[in-house]
């Protein structure tokens, strides 16, 4: 059976943490960064970070970890390519398909239930809003606290179905008709010149992606393949999370429950996710559904030659989602509030106590459409 990747709901920004702690417990500073990048065409700069905290992206980045609000530990692979993206070869956990294996009905709901699922009508382009606010903290014994905002992001989507596939599943056509960056008056202002230019370069693209009948998402692509490959092109495919919701095979009315579970690993980090959807209403404008992620990794050796040995990693996060589907036109509108915290401990040599430290990030993402 082919094996599909899913994007994980309600994660909007990918977190990036240093694996090793240097002796001074402190993150690469971006800005010591060698400022002479290539004047060859690329589709960002060369020294683009997302935030201070954050190590540049490049080609070939270094050992990293990534980490989702909603507790999706899959990373979709972006290859820049038209068919599905491959398996991670890190990915050695279970990982769902069209079935829905991993989605058990907890409460069928009221009377009369009905098995859902989506419906897209072809050719109908619908305008998609997506905006990320996010804020960061950084803790370690001895050093005072360090906080930072991130700068917010705007994207819009213009979202085109196509024909229902002989799979089942719906090609969505997409194209980033705008992507900005919103005001911050905490940040560098040159930080700020660099992801504004980067951003610029993502409207007019087009990308790519299939629904299955019950709310799987797969084989995003970028047309451009240089841009797929950068930092940019991740948080591109990371503005689709939170849009689609998983629906269960089964019959469901008001006040339905249903929980999707799932174990992957992730950079050599076991993490465990279990998402309750919460039917809330049923309407002729489409349905209310409360989302719930808990996503969990115990400390657990961490797999990055940089890092110290001993050193573990934990992650604990939980994501809170109010959203409005329509199963025959894109979504309507959602609300996500998401906080999680990433756990790196050194342990200690002898006479030497270990260390910790934390990073806590906190994310509010809205969805709106503005097709009606």
């Amino acid at each position: 059976m082919r094996r599909t990747h899913r994007l994980r709901r309600f994660f909007s920004l990918f977190i990036v943490l240093y694996a090793a702690m240097a002796t001074t417990g402190c993150t690469e500073d971006p800005k010591k960064k060698s400022s002479t990048a290539p004047r060859g065409p690329e589709p960002i700069p060369s020294d683009f970070v997302v935030n201070g905290f954050f190590p540049a992206g490049n080609d070939t980045p270094p050992p990293r970890m990534e980490v989702r609000t909603d507790g999706g530990a899959v990373s979709l692979p972006i290859d820049g390519s038209a068919g599905a993206a491959p398996a991670s070869p890190d990915d050695s956990g279970a990982v769902p398909g069209a079935s829905n294996a991993n989605v058990k009905v907890l409460e069928p709901g009221e009377e009369p239930r009905v098995a859902r699922k989506y419906e897209l009508k072809a050719g109908k382009t619908e305008n998609v809003s997506i905006t990320m606010r996010s804020t960061m903290s950084q803790e370690i014994p001895g050093q005072p606290a360090a906080s930072q905002s991130q700068p917010g992001m705007v994207f819009a989507l213009a979202l085109t179905p196509q024909a229902r596939a002989d799979s089942g599943d719906f090609p969505i056509k997409v194209t980033f008709s705008r992507a900005e960056l919103l005001p911050a008056a905490d940040l560098d202002p040159n930080q700020v010149k660099q992801m504004a230019q980067a951003f610029k370069m993502l409207v007019g693209q087009a990308a790519g992606f299939k629904l299955g009948s019950h709310g799987t998402v797969s084989g995003f692509s970028l047309a451009n393949e240089q841009l797929a490959r950068s930092e940019l092109g991740a948080l591109a495919q990371q503005t689709l999370e939170g849009l689609f919701v998983v629906l269960p095979e089964e019959p469901i009315g008001k006040g339905a429950k249903w929980e999707e579970t799932g174990t992957t690993r992730q950079d050599g980090v076991a993490v465990t996710t279990t998402t309750t959807y919460t039917l809330k209403d049923v309407t002729p404008d489409g349905m209310a559904i409360a989302v719930v992620t808990k996503r969990k990794a115990p400390a657990q050796p961490m797999a990055d030659p940089r890092a110290p040995k001993g050193t573990t990693v934990a992650i604990d996060g939980t994501s809170n989602a109010q959203v409005k589907i329509r199963l025959e036109r894109m979504p309507g509108k959602g609300a996500i509030d998401s906080a999680t915290t990433i756990t790196v401990t050194q342990g200690g040599g002898p006479g030497a106590p270990g260390r910790a430290m934390q990073q806590k990030v906190s994310v509010k993402q809205t969805i709106d459409n503005s097709s009606g």
